[in-house]
């Protein structure tokens, strides 16, 4: 299987996988700044499932350092990551309905931009290295 859903393990070095993909959420027209140290600070870190795979105690294997929208995707196991998983750890909604709490209602809709390819919204989305995926939630 290819595709932004399937993954290649193009980070898989020495018995380690490390990656880092590019997340953007737009909202109505408005760039929502991703915080530093998802995955890192306990306040942003609701989701402890995937722990077990991290490269140090205190991270978890998807997190972030700053706010530029680079996901650090370091874990001791070569598996496929999924956006899903991100926002899981973030302890933030997305699903076809809704971003960071924000409903889409009338004549609003939620979509993806995959490395720019439009394309439904979808948690399973796998991360790849390099990959920028866009999220929004706005005027259909």
């Amino acid at each position: 299987m290819s595709g932004p859903t399937s993954g290649s393990h193009d980070g898989a070095t020495g018995g380690m996988f490390h990656i880092h993909p590019v997340l953007r959420i737009t909202i109505n027209g408005q760039n929502v700044a991703i915080p530093a140290n998802i995955g890192i600070d306990p306040s942003l870190w609701k989701d402890h499932s995937l722990d077990s795979y991290g490269m140090m105690a205190g991270m978890a294997p998807l997190h972030t350092h700053d706010a530029s929208g680079t996901i650090h995707v370091e874990s001791t196991t070569t598996r496929d990551y999924t956006v899903g998983e991100f926002f899981g750890i973030w302890g933030e909604t997305f699903d076809a309905q809704e971003v960071l709490g924000h409903v889409a209602g009338p004549g609003h809709s939620v979509w993806m931009v995959v490395d720019g390819s439009r394309m439904d919204p979808s948690p399973s989305v796998v991360f790849h290295d390099h990959v920028t995926i866009e999220i929004v939630c706005g005027p259909s």
